[in-house]
């Protein structure tokens, strides 16, 4: 209950089905699957086997005319079963995040981000050229000339560590920029 107090409470809010203190149970699942789909603009699935909750979400969301996003895996893992199942009717196949982003390039801030343009030679990542906040565009500005260290960005934005992580998951979304091997991030 405390719980549910939070989120509400935070400005969230709870959908279900079941009154308050309902059992949890495995019957109740797809109940439940079937409200988290339909509030969904997509359903993705990584990894699932063929009698997995995962699985009955992604049909869920086909019949509700969700598009719906599948992961293939090893042919000999069971847990990859699924994602071939699901492509198999009509998942669209992911191999990585552009495919989900080319599939919902309408939704602001997320997929390509507008290309910089070039002033005197010089890349120009102004906030309102490439739909960058101000914070974003000084990350952007410092990874310029060369790419960074994750501890290096925190050190020369200071920023709070949760922060500046978040940010740079969210410019990679926007594929503005990538993280290399060893948390080191350069623009694409």
């Amino acid at each position: 209950m405390q719980l549910a107090r939070n989120i509400i409470d935070s400005g969230g809010a709870l959908v279900s089905e079941f009154p308050m203190r309902y059992p949890v149970s495995r019957q109740s699942f797809p109940r439940r699957n079937r409200i988290v789909s339909g509030l969904s603009q997509a359903v993705l699935v990584i990894e699932a086997g063929l009698s997995s909750g995962a699985l009955i979400t992604a049909e869920l969301g086909m019949e509700q005319g969700k598009t719906v996003f599948a992961l293939p895996g090893h042919v000999d893992n069971p847990q990859a079963k699924g994602c071939h199942k699901l492509i198999k009717e009509g998942a669209v196949l992911v191999e990585d995040f552009t495919d989900v982003l080319n599939e919902f390039e309408f939704l602001p801030g997320f997929g390509p981000s507008v290309e910089p343009q070039r002033i005197n030679g010089e890349l120009d990542f102004e906030p309102k050229v490439a739909g960058l906040s101000s914070e974003e565009a000084e990350v952007v500005k410092l990874l310029e000339l060369e790419p960074k260290s994750f501890e290096r960005l925190s050190m020369e934005t200071r920023m709070p560590t949760g922060a500046l992580m978040g940010m740079l998951t969210k410019l990679e979304i926007k594929m503005v920029v990538s993280q290399q091997p060893g948390q080191v991030y350069s623009l694409r």
